[in-house]
């Protein structure tokens, strides 16, 4: 049986963000918040983000950032494009060959 972090009484919105802001400012991730208060299955179930090579996030980014590439790609014949545009709007130095 799951139950999610506001099942308990006294656990409202403004506990949930107080809580998370805490827990994300030990150690830059969401990872402890989500292993003891995840608010579905999900979360309860998330592997570790924090020693990850590249976190979830910046994969969600560059997984839509080349969707976009890709329609653009289509129009512009560059097939390139879009894994360029990906890594850049990660933040990176370096530019994909």
């Amino acid at each position: 049986m799951f139950l999610p972090w506001w099942s308990r009484p006294g656990r409202d919105e403004a506990w949930h963000l107080r809580t998370q802001a805490e827990m994300f400012a030990q150690r830059g991730t969401h990872d402890d918040f989500y292993a003891e208060y995840p608010g579905t299955p999900e979360e309860a179930l998330a592997a570790e983000q924090l020693d990850r090579r590249i976190p979830l996030d910046w994969l969600k980014r560059c997984l839509e950032t080349e969707r976009q590439g890709d329609k653009e790609t289509k129009r512009q014949g560059d097939k390139e494009r879009g894994k360029r545009a990906c890594f850049r709007s990660l933040g990176s130095v370096h530019d994909t060959p």
